[in-house]
């Protein structure tokens, strides 16, 4: 019964909030969800959420942990908003806590993804520095990268994959945004390397094609370009792409293979 209550409580609140995942650009992807529908009211029905459910609305001790995982199954099916809302109850968890930074930093990093994925850069990057704050990795240095990189803040960007490779100079994602951050920029002469780099630690990325069609068609290397589109599509970019790279990378292949 309790659950049930619960999950109409949650409805209220979802409709009435004004806190969405991302304020949208022009380029921003699908919308987030914003209201419960009968999928979404069938989808907390199931066990392992149920379950996580009773957790939550019975104060058990666990219930910060709760709320992060129910949070990232939430995520996962898409409905981002009521992801967001059990993210921001599980970083409340007291910091007298062994695990509390871990599930602060965990908590702001799975929101930083949302509101990125959304077009709100600026808020991902207030999430990610959150998220390193209580537990700075390899990883979220990268990402925080990453979308200085998409606000055209190159100097921030580069000092922040620095950080990464200090944390672990193995990461092939770090050299790959490293790329993409010097094709952005320009900076055309750096990209390669870079990219040569992460292609040899990891070379089933698929978005380290994608940086390589966008180097060689900078270069006006159609052919080059070409061949890195068809490889990147081999891997599944367009599984792994956000709407928005799939218009940038429909636009490559149009422009370069002809």
């Amino acid at each position: 019964m309790k659950s049930k209550l619960y999950i109409m409580s949650l409805l209220v609140i979802i409709v009435l909030s004004s806190c969405t995942p991302a304020q949208e650009e022009k380029t921003s992807s699908e919308p987030p969800v914003t209201e419960m529908s009968d999928e979404i009211t069938e989808y907390m029905k199931l066990p392992e959420i149920s379950e996580l459910t009773d957790c939550i609305t019975q104060a058990d001790p666990k219930s910060f942990t709760c709320y992060y995982k129910r949070g990232v199954y939430l995520k996962n099916k898409g409905y981002n908003e009521m992801a967001l809302q059990d993210f921001k109850e599980s970083a409340k968890v007291p910091l007298n806590r062994d695990d509390a930074d871990k599930i602060r930093s965990e908590s702001y990093w799975m929101s930083a993804i949302i509101h990125s994925k959304y077009g709100d850069k600026v808020l991902a990057k207030t999430f990610y520095t959150k998220a390193i704050r209580h537990k700075p990795s390899s990883m979220l240095y990268n990402n925080l990268a990453l979308v200085c990189t998409d606000l055209e803040q190159y100097d921030e960007a580069m000092e922040n994959f620095n950080k990464s490779l200090e944390m672990s100079d193995s990461n092939p994602y770090t050299y790959n945004n490293i790329a993409y951050m010097n094709i952005r920029s320009g900076e055309l002469g750096n990209a390669l390397l870079s990219l040569k780099m992460s292609e040899k630690m990891d070379d089933k990325n698929p978005y380290v094609y994608r940086n390589y069609a966008l180097y060689h068609g900078a270069m006006n290397e159609s052919e080059a370009a070409c061949s890195a589109i068809e490889k990147a599509s081999s891997l599944g970019f367009l599984e792994k792409a956000s709407s928005v790279e799939r218009t940038e990378f429909e636009r490559l292949k149009m422009e370069h293979c002809k």
